[in-house]
């Protein structure tokens, strides 16, 4: 037993498996059994409607919310190239970084979004952290990795090739504001 359920016990927490696509969760673990889950869901036959959603568990994963849309513009990012980034604090912040790119036409990017409420709610737009420039088949950010500091402090690397058309290179950016800015 753990948590008083046999082990064993699995819980879905996204039941939209038979209209859409289910891929990459990513967990974070917070204080006083608060479990954070993030993952990809795109409908099925439309891999250019791509968007992630988010859940909460305060029972140490018993139960969760119901799934919540997080990318938050109006368009459905293309979220390719590895999983979400998610990182969580005490405080109830909660963290997640993406690849992803508004349409076919434009490079990818890294994108980010935040809650300080527990993920009741997120920032209203999402915020491009890269500006990739379009370079024919070399055209990507990709692979975020999200690290959290004190007082604010939000830490963001990945890769990209966009910058040089060369070989592709580490990149790093910090954000002092819980990453309003970056």
């Amino acid at each position: 037993y753990w948590q008083g359920s046999p082990i064993g016990d699995e819980v879905v927490v996204d039941r939209t498996a038979l209209t859409h696509f289910l891929n990459t969760p990513v967990m974070c673990t917070a204080p006083k059994g608060i479990f954070y889950l993030v993952w990809v869901r795109w409908p099925r036959g439309e891999a250019n409607r791509m968007n992630l959603y988010f859940a909460v568990s305060s029972d140490y994963g018993i139960s969760w919310s119901a799934p919540t849309r997080i990318n938050t513009s109006g368009v459905s990012y293309r979220i390719d190239f590895g999983p979400p980034s998610l990182r969580c604090d005490d405080q109830g912040g909660v963290y997640v970084g993406w690849t992803g790119r508004v349409d076919d036409a434009r490079p990818r990017d890294i994108y980010f979004n935040r809650s300080t409420d527990y993920g009741a709610t997120w920032l209203p737009q999402d915020i491009q952290v890269t500006d990739s420039v379009d370079y024919g088949a070399l055209l990507f950010a990709n692979y975020p990795s999200l690290a959290l500091g004190r007082d604010g402090l939000v830490y963001m690397a990945w890769t990209d090739y966009a910058h040089d058309h060369g070989p592709t290179h580490v990149y790093f950016n910090r954000s002092t504001d819980h990453g309003e800015t970056w």
